[in-house]
């Protein structure tokens, strides 16, 4: 199903996000199309919308499920005008931004260090964040996966304590919108909500609102207060998630002592999602 521009602008009120649309029907990756856009020169918040990706990304190569019918796939781009020490914080701006979006619709949900939305410990929205800087000029690339109306059938599988090389299907770990309220939403209404309260926290953020982000950004953990095992690109480390800083980093006090980890994935080996 073709992605309906004039939909995503009934609701959309973010102008940054307003100046340029791309819908498609298919594409091998949002991301990808964005890249190429940007270094095209297109405008700075240029959004692009397929109804489905062949070979969308996500964190460290993997594979992100999408079909035409239940899944959102966008990516924009933009050119943030600040100082580029922080430039990782708009990775962790982004999550929150998710995070608003799906609870706009009803979805209790929250973020798995990094950049995972998950709901009743499974996935429900993956993020990519892509970053380049050149001389003082910086370009961030933003993607943006949501099961929207896809079904997944019930699995007592928790994603969250799964380690990142396990053997499993993205159907077990996998929930949806639709999924976790029992009715189907207009993709392109979840797409407007996300790039709205993307603006408002990208906003935030360039008028020096970064421990504010911060402070949302623990809030909405998962993990935050838990034990956790943290697969760094050096090795697997256990110890207790402490605390975050103002980038986003996770802080873990391991038996060595606190180490803050910049990338990375995270399981936890005790949750509960009450608290």
């Amino acid at each position: 199903m073709y992605p309906d521009k004039a939909l995503i602008l009934e609701k959309l009120t973010a102008k940054p996000f307003r100046r340029r649309i791309v819908c498609t029907t298919e594409t091998d990756s949002t991301n990808t199309l964005a890249k190429k856009l940007a270094c095209e020169g297109a405008i700075s918040g240029t959004v692009v919308i397929a109804a489905r990706q062949t070979n969308g990304r996500g964190r460290n190569g993997r594979t992100w499920y999408s079909d035409d019918e239940g899944s959102l796939c966008m990516s924009f781009f933009t050119r943030p005008e600040t100082d580029l020490r922080i430039m990782p914080a708009y990775s962790m701006c982004l999550a929150n931004a998710v995070v608003a979006a799906m609870r706009a619709f009803g979805a209790d949900c929250k973020i798995k260090w990094p950049n995972d939305i998950i709901a009743g410990g499974k996935k429900l929205c993956g993020i990519l964040s892509e970053g380049s800087i050149s001389g003082y000029h910086a370009l961030l690339i933003c993607g943006i996966g949501v099961n929207v109306n896809t079904h997944f059938a019930k699995s007592s599988m928790d994603y969250t304590s799964v380690s990142p090389d396990a053997d499993f299907s993205y159907e077990q770990a996998a929930t949806s919108l639709f999924d976790l309220t029992g009715k189907r939403h207009v993709r392109e209404y979840v797409a407007a909500q996300i790039l709205n309260e993307t603006a408002k926290a990208f906003s935030e953020l360039a008028s020096g609102g970064l421990s504010r982000q911060a402070e949302v950004y623990a809030q909405n953990s998962c993990v935050l207060g838990h034990e956790v095992n943290v697969y760094a690109p050096d090795g697997v480390y256990s110890g207790k998630a402490c605390g975050f800083d103002s980038l986003g980093r996770i802080v873990v006090r391991t038996e060595q002592g606190e180490r803050i980890f910049d990338s990375g994935d995270v399981s936890l080996r005790l949750i509960d999602f009450r608290s």
